[in-house]
């Protein structure tokens, strides 16, 4: 398996970046980086942050349009996730406009996660700023407890 990364250094897929990493290590899946041309000098830092995390990485450069361009790689790849970075337009712009978050939300079959930038100002985030409190793994504690809750009759 497999998790497809948009990323193209804006601040929001910086800060995907690191969520991606950090969910690629923990399942043990490759980070699939699709970028385009444009965003070459970028995946040196990002591939980088990987390998230092002990993740995989595979590369995709593209040349289509960026929504159908993270089907594709979900598509070859066989990805459990697409995870795309956001800018912090109003939901009523991305729709108007037809941004990538909000096409993927709608046209994908696989889960989508979008990650806004932290603020505007957003800065090189690391993998370990953007660990995510929330992921589970099977045998966890947490997820012990939850299975010994049953459910009302």
């Amino acid at each position: 398996m497999s998790i497809v990364l948009g990323y193209d250094e804006s601040p929001g897929a910086r800060r995907a970046l690191g969520y991606s990493i950090d969910l690629a290590r923990l399942l043990g899946d490759t980070l699939v980086l699709v970028y385009a041309e444009m965003g070459r000098a970028a995946l040196k830092h990002a591939v980088e942050e990987a390998k230092a995390a002990g993740v995989t990485t595979a590369l995709e450069l593209v040349d289509a349009k960026p929504a159908a361009a993270l089907l594709d790689t979900a598509e070859k790849y066989d990805a459990r996730l697409i995870v795309v970075g956001t800018w912090g337009e109003s939901p009523l712009r991305g729709a108007i406009l037809g941004s990538t978050p909000h096409k993927l939300l709608h046209w994908s079959t696989r889960p989508v996660l979008c990650v806004p930038a932290a603020d505007k100002e957003a800065s090189t985030v690391t993998a370990v700023e953007n660990a995510s409190p929330t992921v589970k793994l099977p045998g966890s504690k947490k997820a012990k407890r939850e299975k010994k809750v049953k459910p009302r009759k």
